[in-house]
């Protein structure tokens, strides 16, 4: 659903935003805040750890950087700043956040972590004393009931009974809220997206061009463990009618687990192992495919509370113009739509039957291609996501009843 931004700029007045984000130190991940300077009477400064070293991104943030839209005079200032125990997640606060909600004095003070995390309980322990005329907006990601140990419940209700309003990641995670008691406006919307304009529906990367000619490569993207279903994808290939090259792309702690899979089920010349993608190749990895595969599962053995949240892979080859082939796991669904085919997780069979289909069928691909890069480009991009944030920060700051703003 296309959502039409409120006017943030209320009466003249700016709307100042206090963003707090562990992982604005990398650029692309706060893209979404870029394009939202394209609205006039916004403030954002962004709180983010000075390091990010996850499983994806190694960032080093060493100075303020200012970032100003000069047609709308909105501007974005992202601060590196301390933070205690950074490298783990949902423990790392900031100290110096008292003096950062003093100097900046926001409208709105905009938690883009789960409401169990110390950023969130100290943002709203300060909120209640240094600003307390400020909204404080939580945005969770996490799509599973996570039953956590004492003192998390606790420091949660506290979260969620001084929160005004929450954004939710996907459907799951508004689902979790509810089921929390949580009562305020709650917004559904995905913030992690793409750029269009960086991937092209062409077929012909240069990957392809190492690759067995003749027959349809299926993709696979993404951290290699139980939750992605490698392990369900590579006996489907070996069920499979049509025969069919497998393109993997990425690293993880099931990698020597699924090489040596490959090997047993006699498809080890089929499989092309790539190894981890710079974000800059990620357009010609996805030109290289002909068919994209998303077989996650949820809750898998490794990673008890997990489930697919929001998957930008799947966004970035719906970009590219593959049709996709997922799971019902995670939020693969939601993302997907009609613009690719569904089937049960964990089922190899299936997953088989769905692959057979496309590749029996270029003009099927083709439809489902164009289709899915219609639907990312209409709803997943960088700029949707920042029209919707937008629209969300006014109806806030507007005192509006909230209402949920799907993808």
């Amino acid at each position: 659903m296309s959502v039409r931004p409120v006017c943030p700029n209320l009466d003249g007045v700016t709307m100042k935003i206090l963003f707090i984000w562990h992982a604005a130190a990398d650029p692309n991940n706060r893209s979404i805040l870029s394009e939202a300077l394209a609205y006039p009477g916004i403030d954002i400064t962004v709180v983010a750890t000075r390091v990010l070293e996850d499983r994806l991104s190694n960032w080093r943030l060493d100075r303020t950087i200012v970032e100003r839209n000069r047609r709308t005079g909105s501007v974005m200032r992202v601060v590196p700043a301390l933070a205690i125990l950074p490298r783990s997640l949902g423990y790392h606060f900031h100290p110096g956040l008292p003096r950062l909600i003093k100097s900046t004095a926001p409208d709105i003070i905009h938690v883009h972590e789960e409401a169990a995390s110390l950023s969130a309980v100290e943002a709203a322990f300060w909120r209640r004393l240094l600003a307390p005329q400020a909204r404080l907006v939580i945005h969770p990601y996490q799509n599973v009931r996570v039953d956590y140990r004492w003192p998390w419940p606790p420091l949660e209700r506290f979260v969620l009974a001084a929160a005004d309003a929450a954004v939710a990641g996907n459907p799951g995670a508004a689902r979790v809220l509810a089921g929390r008691g949580f009562r305020r406006p709650v917004y559904t919307l995905r913030t992690l997206g793409a750029h269009a304009h960086e991937f092209t529906a062409r077929r012909g990367g240069q990957l392809r061009t190492s690759i067995k000619k003749g027959m349809p490569i299926i993709g696979f993207s993404g951290r290699i463990f139980s939750g992605k279903g490698l392990h369900i994808l590579l006996p489907a290939m070996a069920l499979m009618k049509h025969r069919a090259q497998l393109l993997v792309a990425g690293e993880g702690p099931k990698l020597p687990e699924a090489r040596a899979l490959a090997v047993k089920l006699g498809i080890a010349d089929r499989v092309t192992w790539a190894g981890r993608i710079n974000p800059g190749r990620m357009a010609d990895l996805y030109s290289s495919m002909d068919i994209f595969a998303a077989p996650t599962i949820d809750r898998p053995a490794d990673m008890p509370d997990w489930r697919e949240q929001s998957p930008r892979a799947h966004i970035e080859a719906m970009l590219s113009g593959l049709p996709i082939v997922a799971s019902n796991g995670g939020e693969n669904a939601w993302t997907v739509g009609s613009a690719g085919i569904v089937v049960r997780q964990g089922d190899p069979r299936g997953l088989a039957k769905a692959l057979d289909r496309l590749c029996a069928s270029p003009s099927l691909r083709r439809k489902l291609g164009n289709r899915a890069r219609a639907r990312a480009t209409a709803n997943f991009t960088w700029k949707v996501a920042a029209r919707g944030l937008v629209s969300i920060w006014g109806k806030i700051m507007e005192g509006r009843k909230g209402r949920v703003i799907r993808g």
